[in-house]
Protein backbone atom coordinates (compact mmCIF):
# COMPACT_ATOMS: atom_id res chain seq x y z
CA UNK A 1 0.00 0.00 0.00
CA UNK A 2 2.87 2.38 0.79
CA UNK A 3 4.42 1.76 -2.62
CA UNK A 4 1.06 2.34 -4.30
CA UNK A 5 0.60 5.52 -2.28
CA UNK A 6 4.07 6.82 -3.18
CA UNK A 7 3.50 6.22 -6.89
CA UNK A 8 -0.06 7.62 -7.06
CA UNK A 9 0.74 10.56 -4.80
CA UNK A 10 3.76 11.50 -6.93
CA UNK A 11 1.60 11.41 -10.08
CA UNK A 12 -1.23 13.49 -8.60
CA UNK A 13 1.08 15.96 -6.88
CA UNK A 14 3.10 16.27 -10.10
CA UNK A 15 -0.05 17.10 -12.07
CA UNK A 16 -1.11 19.74 -9.55
CA UNK A 17 2.35 21.27 -9.32
CA UNK A 18 2.85 21.29 -13.08
CA UNK A 19 -0.46 23.12 -13.50
CA UNK A 20 0.42 25.56 -10.75
CA UNK A 21 3.95 26.13 -12.01
CA UNK A 22 2.81 26.73 -15.58
CA UNK A 23 0.28 29.39 -14.62
CA UNK A 24 2.50 31.11 -12.07
CA UNK A 25 5.45 31.08 -14.49
CA UNK A 26 3.18 32.63 -17.15
CA UNK A 27 2.20 35.33 -14.66
CA UNK A 28 5.84 35.96 -13.72
CA UNK A 29 6.74 36.15 -17.42
CA UNK A 30 4.04 38.78 -17.96
CA UNK A 31 5.31 40.70 -14.92
CA UNK A 32 8.83 40.61 -16.36
CA UNK A 33 7.49 42.09 -19.60
CA UNK A 34 5.77 44.83 -17.60
CA UNK A 35 9.02 45.50 -15.77
CA UNK A 36 10.69 46.17 -19.12
CA UNK A 37 8.19 48.90 -19.98
CA UNK A 38 8.84 52.41 -18.76
CA UNK A 39 6.27 54.03 -16.53
CA UNK A 40 5.18 57.64 -16.50
CA UNK A 41 8.05 58.58 -14.20
CA UNK A 42 10.56 57.08 -16.61
CA UNK A 43 11.39 54.09 -14.46
CA UNK A 44 10.47 50.44 -14.81
CA UNK A 45 7.75 49.00 -12.59
CA UNK A 46 10.31 47.02 -10.57
CA UNK A 47 7.88 44.29 -9.53
CA UNK A 48 9.78 41.70 -7.49
CA UNK A 49 9.55 38.62 -9.69
CA UNK A 50 12.49 36.94 -7.92
CA UNK A 51 10.60 36.91 -4.64
CA UNK A 52 7.53 35.43 -6.31
CA UNK A 53 9.63 32.79 -8.08
CA UNK A 54 11.33 31.84 -4.80
CA UNK A 55 7.96 31.74 -3.06
CA UNK A 56 6.70 29.41 -5.77
CA UNK A 57 9.70 27.11 -5.38
CA UNK A 58 9.21 27.09 -1.60
CA UNK A 59 5.53 26.23 -2.05
CA UNK A 60 6.38 23.45 -4.49
CA UNK A 61 9.01 22.00 -2.12
CA UNK A 62 6.75 22.16 0.93
CA UNK A 63 3.84 20.46 -0.84
CA UNK A 64 5.80 17.94 -2.94
CA UNK A 65 5.13 15.00 -0.61
CA UNK A 66 1.92 16.28 0.96
CA UNK A 67 -0.40 13.50 -0.27
CA UNK A 68 1.98 10.61 0.42
CA UNK A 69 2.84 11.97 3.89
CA UNK A 70 -0.84 12.35 4.77
CA UNK A 71 -1.84 8.93 3.48
CA UNK A 72 1.15 7.13 5.00
CA UNK A 73 0.35 8.53 8.44
CA UNK A 74 -3.00 6.75 8.17
CA UNK A 75 -1.61 3.51 6.68
CA UNK A 76 -0.40 2.16 9.99
CA UNK A 77 -1.71 -0.66 12.12
CA UNK A 78 -2.30 1.75 14.99
CA UNK A 79 -4.89 3.71 12.98
CA UNK A 80 -8.16 2.88 14.73
CA UNK A 81 -10.24 2.86 11.54
CA UNK A 82 -7.75 0.74 9.57
CA UNK A 83 -7.20 -1.70 12.44
CA UNK A 84 -10.94 -2.45 12.53
CA UNK A 85 -10.94 -3.10 8.77
CA UNK A 86 -7.89 -5.38 9.06
CA UNK A 87 -9.62 -7.45 11.72
CA UNK A 88 -12.26 -8.51 9.21
CA UNK A 89 -12.01 -12.29 8.65
CA UNK A 90 -13.58 -12.28 5.21
CA UNK A 91 -10.73 -11.58 2.77
CA UNK A 92 -12.95 -9.99 0.11
CA UNK A 93 -14.57 -7.65 2.63
CA UNK A 94 -11.17 -6.87 4.16
CA UNK A 95 -9.60 -6.08 0.75
CA UNK A 96 -12.59 -3.96 -0.27
CA UNK A 97 -12.52 -2.17 3.09
CA UNK A 98 -8.78 -1.47 2.80
CA UNK A 99 -9.17 -0.20 -0.77
CA UNK A 100 -12.14 1.99 0.19
CA UNK A 101 -10.22 3.30 3.21
CA UNK A 102 -7.15 4.01 1.07
CA UNK A 103 -9.18 5.75 -1.65
CA UNK A 104 -11.03 7.91 0.90
CA UNK A 105 -7.81 8.90 2.71
CA UNK A 106 -6.05 9.54 -0.61
CA UNK A 107 -8.93 11.67 -1.93
CA UNK A 108 -9.05 13.65 1.33
CA UNK A 109 -5.30 14.28 1.16
CA UNK A 110 -5.66 15.30 -2.49
CA UNK A 111 -8.46 17.74 -1.58
CA UNK A 112 -6.32 19.15 1.23
CA UNK A 113 -3.42 19.58 -1.21
CA UNK A 114 -5.68 21.47 -3.60
CA UNK A 115 -6.80 23.71 -0.73
CA UNK A 116 -3.16 24.32 0.25
CA UNK A 117 -2.28 25.19 -3.34
CA UNK A 118 -5.24 27.59 -3.57
CA UNK A 119 -4.11 29.21 -0.34
CA UNK A 120 -0.57 29.56 -1.69
CA UNK A 121 -1.89 31.09 -4.92
CA UNK A 122 -4.07 33.53 -2.93
CA UNK A 123 -1.01 34.50 -0.86
CA UNK A 124 1.05 35.06 -4.00
CA UNK A 125 -1.74 37.07 -5.61
CA UNK A 126 -2.00 39.16 -2.46
CA UNK A 127 1.76 39.81 -2.51
CA UNK A 128 1.57 40.72 -6.17
CA UNK A 129 -1.41 42.99 -5.62
CA UNK A 130 0.42 44.75 -2.77
CA UNK A 131 3.49 45.27 -4.97
CA UNK A 132 1.40 46.63 -7.84
CA UNK A 133 -0.58 48.94 -5.55
CA UNK A 134 2.61 50.24 -3.93
CA UNK A 135 4.18 50.91 -7.32
CA UNK A 136 0.95 52.45 -8.59
CA UNK A 137 1.01 54.88 -5.66
CA UNK A 138 4.64 55.75 -6.39
CA UNK A 139 3.79 56.42 -10.04
CA UNK A 140 0.74 58.48 -9.07
CA UNK A 141 2.88 60.61 -6.74
CA UNK A 142 5.44 61.03 -9.49
CA UNK A 143 2.73 62.13 -11.92
CA UNK A 144 1.37 64.60 -9.36
CA UNK A 145 4.89 65.96 -8.87
CA UNK A 146 5.36 66.30 -12.64
CA UNK A 147 1.97 68.00 -12.96
CA UNK A 148 3.08 70.45 -10.27
CA UNK A 149 6.26 71.22 -12.18
CA UNK A 150 4.28 71.69 -15.40
CA UNK A 151 1.83 73.97 -13.59
CA UNK A 152 4.73 76.03 -12.22
CA UNK A 153 6.18 76.41 -15.72
CA UNK A 154 2.75 77.35 -17.10
CA UNK A 155 2.26 79.85 -14.30
CA UNK A 156 5.63 81.48 -15.02
CA UNK A 157 4.83 81.53 -18.73
CA UNK A 158 1.47 83.16 -18.05
CA UNK A 159 3.11 85.73 -15.79
CA UNK A 160 5.60 86.51 -18.52
CA UNK A 161 2.80 86.59 -21.10
CA UNK A 162 0.94 89.12 -18.97
CA UNK A 163 4.11 91.21 -18.82
CA UNK A 164 4.63 90.93 -22.60
CA UNK A 165 2.26 93.81 -23.51
CA UNK A 166 3.97 96.01 -20.90
CA UNK A 167 7.35 95.02 -22.28
CA UNK A 168 6.23 95.73 -25.86
CA UNK A 169 4.84 99.08 -24.76
CA UNK A 170 8.11 99.98 -23.01
CA UNK A 171 10.12 98.93 -26.05
CA UNK A 172 7.86 101.03 -28.28
CA UNK A 173 8.29 104.04 -26.02
CA UNK A 174 12.07 103.51 -25.97
CA UNK A 175 12.14 103.27 -29.77
CA UNK A 176 10.03 106.43 -30.05
CA UNK A 177 12.27 108.20 -27.55
CA UNK A 178 15.33 107.08 -29.52
CA UNK A 179 13.84 108.35 -32.80
CA UNK A 180 12.82 111.61 -31.13
CA UNK A 181 16.30 111.95 -29.62
CA UNK A 182 17.90 111.47 -33.02
CA UNK A 183 15.54 114.05 -34.56
CA UNK A 184 16.33 116.49 -31.80
CA UNK A 185 20.05 115.93 -32.32
CA UNK A 186 19.59 116.56 -36.05
CA UNK A 187 17.64 119.72 -35.34
CA UNK A 188 20.32 121.00 -32.99
CA UNK A 189 22.93 120.29 -35.60
CA UNK A 190 20.89 122.15 -38.17
CA UNK A 191 20.43 125.11 -35.86
CA UNK A 192 24.12 125.23 -35.01
CA UNK A 193 25.09 125.35 -38.67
Amino acid sequence: MNDRCTKEAAEETGKCMDYLMQHIEDMISEMSKLNELKSADGYSLNLDTKYLTQSLVDTKNSLANYISDKVKTRLVLEDCELSVILCERNEKKRNKGVNDFYNRVFNNAQSELISKIKEAVRDQCSLLKDQINKRKEEIALSIIKQEGLINDVNKKYKEESVKQPELVSCMFELSCADVLSKKLDESFEFVEK
